[in-house]
C-alpha cells in the first residue's frame, strides 16, 4: 500500500527519465516499473487496494496495467532489488514546488517579455503611460532605449528564472534543466518584495533605477 500511495510520484519520475536507451536511465526506469507492477498486483488482490485504485487518474491506471503487463512475474528478491535501484523520489513539498513554480514564473516571464518588448519599442510601458510618468537621465533628458531595457529587466527578473526552468525541457535548454529548491524560489519572492518596499519608500528612483541610471519622473 505504500508503494501504490507513491505511485504517482513513481509515475512522474518515470516520464521525467529523458533516455532509456542510456543503461542508468533504463536501469532506473526499470525499477520503477517493476516496483509499479508489484504494487499494483498486489493491490488488486485487496479490497483497500482495489479502492485506492479506483480513485486514481485513468493515466495513472494504465501506467500501473502497462507495467503489471510487462513484468507478470516479480519474486521477493527482484522487487527488493528494484526498489534499491529506486531513484530519489521527491518528497510532496518537492512535488507541490513544481507545480508552484510555473505558477509564478511563468506569468512573471510574461510579463518580463512583455516589458522589455515594450521598453524596447516605446521607452515606458503602458502603465507609466497611463499615470503619465516618464524615465529620465540624471541631466534632465529622457532615458534611452537601452537604459529603459536595462531597467525593465531588472524590475522583473526574480521571476525570469523559474519561467525558463519550467520552459527548459520544452526548449531543448539542457543547462537550464535545474530544479528550483524551495529556499531559491523563497529568497527570489523576498528579492521581489524587497525591492517593491524599497520602491515604496523611495518612489521616485527605485532599485531598477539607480542601476540603469534613470529617474522617474512626470511626463
Amino acid at each position: 500500500m505504500r508503494d501504490l500511495a507513491k505511485a504517482p510520484a513513481y509515475q512522474a519520475e518515470l516520464r521525467r527519465i529523458p533516455n532509456e536507451n542510456v543503461e542508468s536511465n533504463r536501469r532506473k526506469a526499470d525499477a520503477l516499473r517493476k516496483v509499479m507492477a508489484n504494487s499494483y498486483r498486489e493491490a488488486q488482490s485487496t479490497r483497500e487496494g482495489q479502492q485506492l485504485l479506483s480513485g486514481f487518474p485513468p493515466d495513472l491506471r494504465r501506467d500501473l496495467e502497462a507495467a503489471a503487463q510487462r513484468y507478470p512475474q516479480l519474486s521477493k528478491d527482484e522487487v527488493a532489488e528494484a526498489r534499491r535501484d529506486l531513484p530519489p523520489i521527491p518528497s510532496t513539498a518537492a512535488i507541490l514546488l513544481r507545480g508552484v513554480a510555473p505558477m509564478i514564473g511563468l506569468p512573471w516571464l510574461a510579463l518580463a517579455i512583455f516589458a522589455l518588448v515594450m521598453a524596447a519599442i516605446l521607452g515606458t510601458g503602458p502603465l507609466f503611460r497611463a499615470f503619465e510618468m516618464s524615465l529620465q537621465t540624471h541631466d534632465g533628458r529622457k532615458a534611452g532605449r537601452v537604459r529603459c531595457v536595462v531597467r525593465a529587466a531588472v524590475a522583473w527578473f526574480p521571476g525570469v528564472p523559474l519561467g525558463l526552468w519550467f520552459l527548459a525541457p520544452f526548449l531543448g535548454l539542457r543547462f537550464l534543466r535545474v530544479e528550483p529548491s524551495l529556499p531559491l524560489l523563497l529568497a527570489m519572492i523576498v528579492i521581489a518584495f524587497a525591492g517593491l518596499i524599497y520602491n515604496l519608500i523611495r518612489p521616485e528612483r527605485g532599485i531598477p533605477d539607480i542601476i540603469a541610471g534613470t529617474y522617474l519622473m512626470p511626463a
